[in-house]
């Protein structure tokens, strides 16, 4: 039997992992970890463990060195991206002790972590959307761009205080109180966010690079976003446009070193080609949907890592995948303890 430790398995990404499973052939042992006690995705688990919170470095590495000792699983997946800077430091480690962690190495985890670090240390590989954070980076990119702009926290998920500012005096107030570093970059779309519009605002891709740098799969899409969470997500043709470039990407980083799962998050501009927004080195919130529709990157990354072998896959399909997500405002009168 095969087995799995997703780490952080409460968030949104160790749910869609586990989801993957259920549309593998193949069985698996799920062993988890959180650092909150009523993770729902403890009672799906066959091994649940308590956790520091990532925050907590070295009490996090600790004990996540115990629960590979005890637990033995064949393969290690992150579910934040704060834990990838710790498991690449801890790879050697891990893998003395029998587990595999696929996944970039520190230097790289550090530039899919932080925004900004993705444009000044990738972007001479990749079309990555200009990135400001310096004062002096802010005044060239208005000069070049012009408002409105998207301001974005350097190291966030799910469009976590996002932005779109449209004058000056908004942004210079914005970043004078922000309580976290943030960046500005161009903002390259202009249609509606909505989550019923016919427009589809935004494109992301998820590329697999195996264990000797072989591009396992490339799934390319186009996506509704609302609130921070897709709602709906296209399938594109290995031959469209996107597609293409996604496996441009590929190339150029497996050639880079990367390894194991990439999400690419951008749009397509007349005049700029495909600006890439940011990625992240790791399974994402639509693995389960990507398994659904024939693309299941856990087994990709298992047969590689793991088994040693290259996947034979047939996926693509042009299907749409309509996300069960639902959106609730709390009552004004409900009191949270």
């Amino acid at each position: 039997m095969r087995s799995l430790l997703v780490t952080s398995a409460g968030s949104g990404v160790g749910q869609a992992v586990f989801n993957a499973l259920k549309y593998s052939p193949h069985t698996y042992r799920l062993v988890v970890l959180n650092s909150h006690p009523l993770s729902s995705i403890f009672q799906h688990a066959d091994a649940a463990y308590l956790s520091p919170e990532t925050a907590q470095q070295e009490a996090f590495a600790s004990r996540l060195t115990t629960i590979i000792t005890q637990e033995k699983p064949d393969l290690i997946l992150a579910g934040r991206d704060e834990e990838l800077p710790i498991l690449a430091k801890l790879r050697s480690e891990i893998e003395a002790l029998g587990s595999r962690v696929p996944g970039p190495n520190t230097e790289l985890s550090l530039s899919c972590t932080d925004k900004y670090l993705t444009w000044k240390q990738l972007g001479h590989l990749l079309p990555v959307t200009e990135t400001a954070f310096t004062s002096t980076e802010i005044e060239a990119l208005l000069k070049r761009w012009g408002f409105p702009v998207l301001v974005k926290p350097r190291r966030g998920f799910a469009s976590r205080g996002v932005l779109v500012v449209h004058t000056r005096a908004l942004l210079e107030a914005f970043l004078a109180e922000a309580q976290e570093p943030y960046i500005v970059q161009p903002y390259l779309s202009q249609t509606t966010h909505e989550p019923h519009s016919t427009n589809w605002p935004e494109q992301s891709g998820q590329i697999v690079i195996g264990a000797r740098g072989q591009i396992l799969g490339v799934f390319a899409s186009q996506v509704r976003i609302a609130q921070g969470l897709t709602t709906h997500l296209q399938a594109l043709a290995p031959e469209s446009p996107f597609a293409q470039e996604l496996y441009s990407m590929a190339t150029v980083m497996a050639r880079h070193g990367f390894r194991g799962a990439y999400n690419i998050q951008g749009i397509t501009t007349p005049q700029n080609g495909f600006q890439l927004i940011e990625m992240n080195a790791r399974c994402t919130g639509l693995t389960g949907v990507r398994a659904q529709m024939g693309f299941n990157e856990v087994d990709m990354l298992y047969d590689s890592y793991v088994a040693g072998s290259t996947p034979d896959l047939n996926f693509g399909s042009l299907e749409t995948a309509v996300m069960e997500t639902q959106f609730s405002l709390l009552p004004n009168n409900l009191t949270l303890a």
